[in-house]
């Protein structure tokens, strides 16, 4: 499956939960196992495939680290390598993303 398509879909499913269009518990799912399929991909491809989003990159990248993080199946060090392709892009533009210490050390499955 090709980056492109799995974030074109994350990016109308949560424009659909934004609006209350369709099964709000059909889009949690939805948006949860967009995010998943997302993390399979290098850190790299998942900022390029951000940038192109009209969405706006820090907030958006803020958000996706966080909601990532309440995913048990999620390996933090995919996370981490997310977050240190972010520090080492933009940290000095636009600043560093904050997540807390103890969000990082949860277990996963």
């Amino acid at each position: 499956m090709k980056i492109e398509f799995v974030w074109e879909t994350l990016e109308r499913t949560l424009a659909d939960l934004e609006y209350g269009h369709g099964d709000l518990e059909t889009l949690i799912q939805t948006a949860q196992a967009g995010i998943l399929l997302l993390l399979d991909y290098p850190a790299e491809e998942i900022l390029n495939q951000i940038e192109c989003s009209p969405l706006p990159t820090k907030p958006t990248v803020s958000w996706l680290l966080f909601e990532a993080l309440k995913i048990k199946m999620i390996d933090p060090a995919r996370l981490k390598a997310l977050r240190v392709c972010w520090d080492q892009r933009y940290s000095s533009e636009l600043g560093r993303i904050h997540i807390p210490a103890q969000a990082w050390d949860r277990p996963h499955r």
